[in-house]
């Protein structure tokens, strides 16, 4: 409910209350991190790895690493935990989707794609996919790939997601290299 100093405050007691429980600095990280704090997320997260986790835990655990190292700017560390968390859980969409969007930050645009790809096999109606998808594909100059993503999608479910901007960008892409295509044509 977007009551975050509340939230913050029971973090807080369940840390002091279950020292040994993995899941409240998960949780209590993942808060800070959507707060704006992935340096105090990190020595919440550095606390718990000596914790017990379960294997879901344990990937929940690498891709909140990843997450508040990418909002620190440390997009290598974001990889390298990206990609463990992808390994403990390869089919989770949410670990996928942070996985192609670090490669494509890093302007390894052809990984991005390929792992953003495999997210929207897994959840082919997820629209921020299709539109990260899109996006990525207009970086690597590839507009009719990006057309195709989007029209996936009917036009009434666009909303304000953006997809009509990212559209467009793939349209002005296409004719550009249609064009580029054409100069050289008597």
């Amino acid at each position: 409910k977007k009551k975050y100093k509340d939230a913050e405050r029971y973090f807080q007691i369940s840390i002091d209350q279950y020292p040994r429980e993995a899941m409240n600095y998960l949780n209590y990280s993942a808060l800070l991190i959507d707060t704006g704090r992935p340096d105090v997320a990190l020595t919440y997260l550095k606390e718990a790895k000596a914790l017990s986790m379960t294997h879901n835990r344990q990937a929940q655990w690498f891709n909140n690493m990843g997450v508040a190292h990418f909002r620190l700017g440390n997009h290598q560390e974001t990889i390298k935990y990206f990609l463990k968390a992808v390994m403990l859980s390869p089919n989770n969409m949410e670990y996928l989707t942070n996985l192609g969007g670090a490669y494509t930050a890093t302007g390894n645009y052809a990984k991005g794609a390929s792992v953003l790809e495999k997210a929207l096999q897994i959840a082919p109606d997820s629209i921020s996919l299709q539109k990260n998808l899109a996006l990525t594909y207009i970086q690597m100059k590839r507009p009719r790939d990006a057309i195709k993503v989007l029209q996936k999608t009917p036009k009434e479910k666009w909303g304000k997601s953006g997809l009509q901007e990212v559209f467009e960008k793939a349209q002005k892409g296409l004719l550009k290299s249609n064009g580029e295509a054409d100069e050289g044509k008597p």
